[in-house]
Protein backbone atom coordinates (compact mmCIF):
# COMPACT_ATOMS: atom_id res chain seq x y z
CA UNK A 1 0.00 0.00 0.00
CA UNK A 2 2.95 2.54 0.88
CA UNK A 3 4.28 2.30 -2.13
CA UNK A 4 1.27 3.02 -3.98
CA UNK A 5 0.50 5.91 -2.00
CA UNK A 6 4.13 7.51 -2.66
CA UNK A 7 3.97 6.48 -6.62
CA UNK A 8 0.22 8.32 -6.08
CA UNK A 9 1.65 11.50 -4.45
CA UNK A 10 4.47 11.98 -7.14
CA UNK A 11 1.79 11.63 -9.89
CA UNK A 12 -1.12 13.71 -8.35
CA UNK A 13 0.77 15.64 -5.49
CA UNK A 14 0.87 15.51 -1.46
CA UNK A 15 -2.25 17.30 -0.54
CA UNK A 16 -4.28 15.25 -2.74
CA UNK A 17 -3.16 12.25 -1.13
CA UNK A 18 -3.65 13.65 2.31
CA UNK A 19 -7.66 14.35 1.70
CA UNK A 20 -7.98 10.65 0.05
CA UNK A 21 -6.35 8.43 2.37
CA UNK A 22 -6.09 10.38 5.49
CA UNK A 23 -2.14 10.38 5.90
CA UNK A 24 -0.51 13.56 6.96
CA UNK A 25 2.43 15.50 5.61
CA UNK A 26 5.00 14.15 7.47
CA UNK A 27 4.04 10.29 6.24
CA UNK A 28 4.27 11.36 3.26
CA UNK A 29 7.67 13.37 3.01
CA UNK A 30 9.00 11.30 4.71
CA UNK A 31 8.59 8.32 2.65
CA UNK A 32 9.13 9.87 -0.66
CA UNK A 33 12.68 10.85 0.53
CA UNK A 34 13.62 7.24 0.81
CA UNK A 35 11.49 6.37 -2.01
CA UNK A 36 13.41 5.87 -5.20
CA UNK A 37 10.61 4.18 -7.86
CA UNK A 38 11.67 1.01 -7.28
CA UNK A 39 9.62 -2.28 -5.86
CA UNK A 40 13.14 -2.44 -3.82
CA UNK A 41 12.96 0.70 -2.33
CA UNK A 42 13.82 1.19 1.34
CA UNK A 43 10.35 3.26 1.83
CA UNK A 44 8.69 -0.55 1.64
Amino acid sequence: MRHFLLAYARKYGISRVKRKYNKNCSFIYMGLAQYDGSVQSPAL
